[in-house]
């Protein structure tokens, strides 16, 4: 099974590739993932795909230094507005260099977010079902078709076979733990 991931995970890779490609200004204070709620740790398993976005809050501190926060939209509380903290990263210094520094690390993390969710977006889907097609047994899926309850998937399959008869192999996917629980292959 495929690790379920949580917005720590995300925000821990992403300071990761910065630090490594030297995109983090050298004079940071500290760079904190989810300290002020245990939100960051939830793994995400819904269909937020369309709220996993993030809010930024640049300003300098009250006392010293100039804070970046990262907030992610809390998908625990569908009906509400609610948005939590997931990264912070501080530095002491406050001339206009360091903050123009802080506002281009919105830009960076921006861009390693949307990579991150484009590369890892079926790890993200993690509800109902998911019916690969392939043309032959060792292919690459060509196509694919969410379920999202276990009573849908024979009608699902059964238009995927008509629609596409170049496909042969059908993969039925538990999105929860990303096992394969059947393979359909067309009868001759």
């Amino acid at each position: 099974m495929k690790k379920k991931i949580s917005y720590e995970d995300i925000m821990y890779e992403i300071i990761d590739s910065l630090e490594k490609e030297g995109l983090l200004p050298n004079h940071l204070d500290y760079v904190s993932v989810g300290k002020y709620d245990d939100f960051s740790k939830v793994k995400i398993t819904n269909l937020e795909s369309e709220r996993l976005e993030l809010k930024y809050s640049l300003d300098y501190g009250g006392s010293e230094g100039i804070y970046l926060d990262v907030e992610a939209y809390d998908f625990r509380y569908p009906d509400s507005d609610k948005w939590v903290n997931v990264l912070t990263i501080k530095t002491l210094n406050t001339d206009d260099s360091s903050m123009a520094d802080m506002a281009g690390i919105i830009g960076n993390i921006s861009i390693k977010f949307r990579k991150f969710i484009d590369d890892n977006w079926e790890l993200l889907s993690r509800v109902g079902y998911r019916i690969y097609g392939k043309k032959d047994k060792n292919d690459k899926c060509g196509i694919s078709s969410m379920v999202l309850s276990k009573d849908k998937i024979q009608e699902t399959l059964e238009k995927m076979m008509k629609n596409y008869p170049s496909f042969n192999y059908f993969e039925i996917i538990d999105q929860d733990s990303l096992e394969v629980i059947e393979i359909v292959e067309r009868k001759q």
